[in-house]
């Protein structure tokens, strides 16, 4: 699987193991960013605006519920006005979670969750402040973490909580479940391409 970063708290995760190949969108576009984007499956919040993606190429989810498209298991998790999602490739499960509108996510909602190995989690003191997205990492227990929607200072504080502070950004990432630690938690910072 390979991910990067296309805005504050976009991504675009390309799986090229599947056949047919599967490309998605996880969030919504910054407001100035005028290119158009090509994707099989766009996941967006409700009521985020999904401009600049051709959508009649794509699949649009913004809403909650379980779906199945191109082989990609999608489970959108409700809470308090925000939808969590959860994408199983091959096995490889990534979670997606953007302006959740209370600190905490209860058992029901982490149980639904399941087993994570990649964790995609705004870390932007509006919504969540950096040591209440640690204790939310802590929490779900991934083996990857991916931080978003961030200031500088914010990012710090989480890293630094996190015991990562020296992390260089990266234009993209591939992944492989086997390639992920068992132990440690691996924390990846994506700049915007």
């Amino acid at each position: 699987m390979y991910i990067s970063r296309l805005g504050s708290k976009q991504f675009l995760i390309k799986d090229k193991a599947k056949q047919p190949r599967v490309s998605i969108i996880l969030g919504q576009s910054d407001q100035n960013k005028k290119s158009q984007l090509e994707a099989d499956i766009v996941l967006a919040g409700l009521h985020e605006s999904v401009a600049g993606i051709d959508q009649k190429k794509a699949f649009l989810i913004d809403l909650p519920g379980e779906y199945d498209i191109k082989d990609v298991l999608i489970r959108g998790i409700q809470d308090n006005g925000h939808i969590i999602y959860v994408l199983d490739l091959n096995g490889e499960k990534v979670a997606y979670l953007s302006g959740l509108a209370k600190a905490e996510l209860d058992d029901r909602r982490l149980e639904q969750l399941g087993d994570v190995h990649l964790l995609i989690i705004a870390v932007n003191g509006d919504s969540l402040d950096p040591r209440v997205a640690v204790k939310l990492v802590n929490r779900i227990e991934p083996r990857m973490v991916i931080p978003m929607d961030y200031q500088a200072d914010d990012l710090r504080q989480f890293l630094k909580t996190l015991g990562a502070e020296k992390q260089t950004e990266e234009g993209s990432l591939q992944i492989q479940l086997d390639s992920l630690p068992e132990e440690e938690l691996a924390i990846k910072v994506l700049k915007v391409s």
